[in-house]
């Protein structure tokens, strides 16, 4: 049977002595001679090496950053985005600035989102960014043509199907008209579950929110955000709110002074994103 051994060894500095001791067994001791610590140490500092690149290395597949993405929209327009990825992705949203705004209002909650599980593309609308007509050519759009944007976002969810993500595993978050575009969006398809609305109006440039709400369908989920010093804007966005059919999950969060669309964000407890976040996990299902 064979014979178990386990070696003491008396230290002298970074330097094993040549007296190991025989706990049990017999026989001769191949390791009398070898110095113990330098390979220690050095394993020590290998392992502890490897755990933080495998740290880092979970990091950047977590978060690695925005990718460029071009679509092209169904009436031949150059739309630019940021796709980011996250770790075993279930839903992915679609993230719409507002007016005025570009793709980079939603850096970092594009991050907050892989971090937690969620896939997303931010957009620039058409006339804005690196889009066609951009990155002014929207301050000349009629409303007509603002409100064509909606075919912006038809290519965003056609891209993410094309990553896996079919509407049933889409979100919207959109911020102003980017608001009313998402409720328009979500509207027209029943297969979406969640929009989040940051500062939507009762209409923006031909959107008008009130027909498009009360098309909300049972299991669809609606998330309005406001805040009191954003003009009228409370006002409205409680007259929506209370205009959500039965059978729709809803809920309203209303800051104090935390401003318009996006720049909500980071700027009042609770926490706009990870109150977003939460509700996402919460209602898509």
């Amino acid at each position: 049977m064979r014979r178990t051994w386990q070696l003491l060894t008396k230290w002298d500095g970074y330097r094993s002595t040549k007296e190991p001791v025989r706990l049990e067994g017999s026989g001769h001791f191949p390791c009398s001679e070898t110095r113990l610590a330098p390979s220690i140490i050095f394993c020590t500092l290998l392992c502890f090496g490897l755990f933080i690149a495998a740290q880092e290395a979970k990091a950047v597949k977590l978060f690695g950053g925005p990718q460029t993405i071009t679509l092209m929209t169904r009436d031949g327009k150059k739309i630019v985005g940021d796709y980011v990825e996250a770790a075993g992705a279930q839903y992915a949203g679609i993230l719409v600035p507002s007016n005025s705004g570009t793709k980079r209002n939603y850096q970092d909650f594009a991050e907050a989102l892989s971090e937690s599980g969620f896939a997303s593309v931010s957009l620039d609308l058409r006339g804005r960014g690196q889009s066609s007509g951009g990155p002014e050519g929207f301050r000349k759009f009629s409303d007509n043509e603002h409100s064509q944007a909606i075919l912006d976002l038809e290519a965003a969810g056609e891209f993410l199907q094309s990553r896996g993500f079919d509407l049933k595993h889409q979100f919207l978050v959109g911020a102003s008209i980017g608001a009313n575009l998402s409720l328009q969006f979500i509207a027209g398809h029943p297969e979406l579950q969640a929009a989040v609305l940051l500062s939507g109006g009762l209409s923006s440039r031909q959107v008008t929110a009130q027909p498009l709400i009360r098309r909300l369908r049972e299991r669809q989920a609606l998330f309005l955000a406001t805040s009191e010093d954003d003009g009228n804007n409370s006002q409205m966005t409680r007259i929506l709110y209370d205009q959500v059919p039965p059978g729709v999950e809803k809920r309203i969060l209303v800051y104090k002074k935390s401003g318009h669309g996006t720049s909500m964000f980071g700027k009042e407890s609770p926490d706009l994103a990870s109150e977003i976040i939460s509700w996402l996990k919460k209602n898509l299902r």
